[in-house]
């Protein structure tokens, strides 16, 4: 299973309309139906910054994939658009440039496991994403989301990486922080 963070507000808006986190916000994509337009004349820095609604902390390295749905017009120009995973105003976890081509298509982004480390609040992400090309063109969006994985049980988790060989169980890990979690099958305490 896999929890899902989605646009829940707008942060920053230049050369789009308000409100563009409800065009956007949908489980599935939708295209035409809900979609959110930059001005016509816009070559580059038209930019949109939006709030994720939370998940938990899934305590994995993997998983971790941004999809943000979107084209370019008028059709002979191919747009370029720079998307980011931010946490807070600041913080570029990752970041890649697209395409815009004629017509929707879903561009992917998937994290590596340095920067889903990098995340330390799964409540305050945030999505960018600004014009890159210099002929004048128009950004269409229909559809953002982020997929992390469920928050399992850390120590299973640990646990199944022990039992793999990828953990060493007298070295720290990310997981390794400030708490301990009960283990029922063995009534100790394993650090998580």
């Amino acid at each position: 299973m896999a929890q899902f963070a989605r646009p829940d507000s707008d942060v920053t808006l230049t050369n789009f309309d308000s409100p563009f986190w409800s065009r956007v916000d949908e489980v599935s994509p939708d295209d035409g139906t809900t979609e959110q337009r930059s001005s016509f004349d816009v070559a580059a820095g038209a930019l949109y910054e939006l709030t994720l609604s939370s998940v938990t902390d899934p305590v994995s390295s993997t998983g971790h994939i941004l999809r943000v749905r979107h084209f370019s017009s008028p059709t002979l120009v191919t747009g370029q658009v720079l998307i980011e995973l931010r946490q807070g105003a600041s913080t570029v976890i990752a970041s890649a440039t697209f395409d815009a081509p004629a017509s929707y298509n879903t561009f992917t982004l998937n994290l590596s496991g340095p920067e889903t480390d990098a995340i330390t609040d799964y409540g305050d992400l945030r999505v960018r994403g600004t014009t890159q090309q210099a002929t004048n063109h128009r950004l269409i969006t229909t559809w953002i989301e982020l997929e992390v994985p469920d928050a399992g049980t850390p120590v299973d988790e640990i646990m199944a990486a022990r039992q793999r060989g990828q953990l060493d169980p007298m070295q720290p890990t990310r997981k390794v922080v400030s708490y301990f979690i009960m283990n029922p099958a063995s009534r100790i305490y394993v650090p998580a």
